[in-house]
């Protein structure tokens, strides 16, 4: 009697309809078993973390949120405030909720809360969240708060390169994993 060295499977899920392909051996076809019609498949979403971004202009936000949406769309949910008070509203409560979020990027200047105190604020209640600087006016002070009491990870000039402020934003969350590995550590 041979033994099967091999087990291949194709299952196709497509509006409804489970459709699955069974072979043995190499080089072999793939039998159809079985198509299950109006099926619903229920698949626990992932949880994906969360990119925060926080300007008091409005079309700065929404040019920075849609480069990053469409970019890590799948991967990360992006958010956007529109200033310090709401992002750090937005912050607590993701957090409150279970929720994960891995970088922050944030104007400097704003009325009511500067960027430097949002990263600080939010590096107190989470340090492993990356922090970035997005800004055209920050001061050197401003600068070493955010460096010495938030953990600044990059500061990104206006206005910003596209594929450079994704290149940072990866890297922000390749920090964040290994923030959280060490963490867990």
């Amino acid at each position: 009697m041979a033994a099967i060295n091999y087990i291949y499977g194709l299952i196709f899920a497509l509006n409804g309809t489970l459709t699955c392909f069974f072979g043995l051996g190499i080089g072999v076809k793939f039998t159809h078993i079985k198509t299950l019609h109006n099926l619903r498949l229920t698949i626990p979403p992932m949880k994906r973390p969360y990119i925060l971004c926080v300007d008091d202009e409005k079309m700065i936000l929404e040019s920075l949120y849609h480069q990053l949406k469409d970019h890590f769309a799948g991967i990360c949910i992006v958010e956007m405030a529109q200033g310090g008070e709401e992002a750090l509203d937005l912050f607590n409560e993701l957090i409150s909720e279970g929720e994960e979020v891995a970088v922050v990027i944030s104007d400097q200047i704003m009325p009511i809360m500067k960027g430097d105190e949002l990263l600080i604020k939010i590096h107190l209640k989470r340090p492993e969240v990356v922090k970035i600087l997005l800004t055209g006016q920050a001061t050197t002070d401003a600068l070493a708060r955010a460096i010495n009491h938030a953990e600044l990870f990059r500061m990104v000039a206006k206005p910003w390169n596209k594929e450079t402020i994704i290149a940072h934003i990866e890297d922000a969350l390749k920090r964040y994993a290994l923030n959280k590995r060490m963490a867990a550590a």
